[in-house]
């Protein structure tokens, strides 16, 4: 459990810093850190607070609803991260250091927050319920090792992010920021179906692929259409702007 929730974490939160390494604005990096630690620590107290005083709001329905809010709250913050990070593809330092300094960390801060304020409650949560049901010895021991694989997830990010140019790095963090979004969004719109907040029109023909946040639903895979199309469209805009800058 915390392997899988942990990665899509530790993806973002490893993108906003590989981004601020390579733009040579080190000091955004206690803003994306600050994020991630109040994330850890707002989802270990919302979700003892849930489990504690109110076990029915942490039950499965309600858990769902819970976290398809704030999945479609941290798409709309990675889509202004992605479009940020795809203008720095294209501009020089001196230009990166205004956009930054204009308020970008506040994105950046919000972002790292909310990736891990999501997994992090969900995943306590889970532990919450399955902890009766197993041994301490093994509870430990999966934990440690998931903890382990991510560590080692995280250097590997950091030594191979030093290797490419800045300008691949923005390029492809943002396409990778894009990818998780397209997958958040899609997780958190089916998460508000189980739970009949949205509308539900299944469409039996088409497969689930659960690891790309597909799911065969009008609502779901018309909302991630949508999101194709406006990254599409700021895509070309921001290709048009570079023509015109040259």
């Amino acid at each position: 459990i915390l392997l899988r929730e942990g990665v899509e974490a530790l993806l973002i939160v490893m993108a906003l810093v590989t981004t601020l390494k390579a733009s040579k604005m080190k000091k955004g990096l206690k803003w994306v850190y600050t994020g991630a630690g109040l994330g850890v620590l707002a989802s270990a107290a919302i979700a003892i607070l849930l489990q504690t005083l109110f076990p029915a709001v942490a039950s499965g329905s309600n858990r769902e609803i819970i976290e398809g809010a704030v999945g479609i709250f941290a798409v709309v913050m990675m889509i202004l991260v992605g479009i940020w990070l795809h203008s720095k593809s294209s501009v020089m330092e001196s230009q990166m250091q205004a956009v930054t300094a204009s308020g970008s960390f506040i994105s950046m801060f919000a972002l790292s927050f909310l990736a891990v304020f999501r997994e992090g409650a969900e995943t306590i949560l889970f532990y919450a319920g399955i902890l009766p049901r197993i041994t301490t010895l093994d509870f430990f021991l999966g934990l440690g090792l998931a903890i382990l694989v991510l560590v080692l997830l995280a250097i590997l990010m950091t030594k191979a992010s030093s290797l490419i140019r800045p300008h691949r790095i923005f390029f492809g963090l943002t396409w990778l920021i894009y990818a998780l979004a397209f997958k958040m969004l899609g997780v958190s719109i089916h998460a508000l179906q189980l739970t009949a907040i949205f509308p539900s029109h299944l469409l039996s023909h088409l497969p689930t692929i659960d690891w790309l946040g597909i799911y065969p639903s009008l609502e779901v895979l018309l909302s991630q259409a949508i999101f194709l199309v406006v990254v599409l469209y700021v895509t070309f805009r921001n290709r048009q702007k570079e023509q015109v800058d040259a």
